[in-house]
């Protein structure tokens, strides 16, 4: 799990450094709210790190309900 939250995490990184260097362009497209919002940022960073942490716990917990022995038995 820990994998799936630091890929996010560099996903998030690598598309907020591409938001502000695209910043003039995105101003074009957006009404009523500036083109630098540090409360939008935070917040789109916050949802798509939930989103993560939502998609990696349910294969994880199961895995985790997994008995290694008779996995490794079935192989």
């Amino acid at each position: 799990m820990t994998y799936c939250l630091r890929l996010a995490g560099i996903g998030i990184l690598v598309g907020l450094a591409g938001t502000l260097l695209l910043s003039r362009l995105i101003a074009s497209f957006l009404y009523g709210i500036p083109s630098f919002d540090p409360a939008t940022f935070a917040g789109a960073a916050f949802l798509l790190l939930v989103i993560a942490l939502a998609a990696a716990s349910g294969p994880a917990i199961r895995a985790a309900q997994i008995n290694t022995v008779d996995a490794l038995r079935s192989e």
